[in-house]
């Protein structure tokens, strides 16, 4: 798939992206409303498009840097490390909510506002950043840059938010709106067991090291269309 090799469409891109992310982050705490909840932030919903959020900065900046020391023209862009860890995070934020969570009605919001408000702030989270970093891939990055080795670095936040759920159960008693203290059924070692909490976390793991490696393949095969229609390009 051939890119956007357009520095300054790029940066337009990021800039809008990075002031969307921020919105919905804003609007689904309540920011707006003055009802701030801090403990929402225990969703990795949050969490990942905070990831997003912070990943669309560092691009921002990037871009600007090249665009004055490189020119207009060619891509922008940080550590394949970063760009695939941020994208399988925010993928399977998508996922699991639309087939996992959603079919089970599940809300991670307070109900201190609108249907619609929700619905627009849960639809920005869990589909439009989603969607926002997957285009910002496929449009302004070189293909072929992920590793055999990535996957297993990119399990790293993935990893860090499961020892932090746990680790705040322990200081808190329920979070808004739930009679939990941890934030899904697959993690409440009160509601389903400890045994059960394990199986789901190791088939999650298993699931995620393979969509991982299938995001690798896909890279792969892009960039060798890439190079394939560059080359014949310059054959004609």
């Amino acid at each position: 798939m051939k890119g956007i090799k357009n520095r300054t469409v790029a940066l337009i891109y990021r800039l809008f992206s990075a002031i969307l992310i921020l919105f919905a982050l804003l609007l689904a705490i309540g920011v707006f409303e003055g009802k701030i909840q801090y403990r929402l932030f225990i969703y990795f919903t949050f969490q990942s498009n905070i990831w997003c959020l912070i990943f669309f900065v560092f691009l921002i900046i990037e871009t600007i840097k090249d665009i004055k020391t490189k020119g207009n023209t060619g891509y922008s862009t940080v550590s394949p490390l970063i760009r695939g860890e941020v994208l399988l995070c925010i993928i399977l934020t998508h996922i699991v909510y639309h087939f996992i969570l959603a079919p089970r009605k599940f809300k991670m919001n307070p109900n201190f506002r609108s249907s619609k408000v929700y619905q627009f702030q849960n639809f920005l989270v869990h589909y439009i950043t989603p969607l926002l970093t997957v285009l910002d891939y496929l449009l302004f990055n070189v293909k072929n840059s992920f590793g055999l080795i990535h996957p297993f670095a990119w399990l790293l936040l993935p990893c860090a938010y499961v020892v932090d759920v746990f680790v705040v159960a322990q200081h808190i008693t329920v979070i808004p709106t739930k009679t939990s203290k941890y934030p899904y059924f697959f993690f409440d070692v009160d509601l389903i067991g400890i045994e059960k909490v394990v199986k789901y976390n190791i088939a999650l793991g298993i699931g995620l090291i393979a969509f991982a490696y299938l995001i690798v393949f896909i890279d792969w095969v892009l960039g060798i269309e890439f190079k394939s229609k560059n080359n014949k390009t310059k054959t004609n």
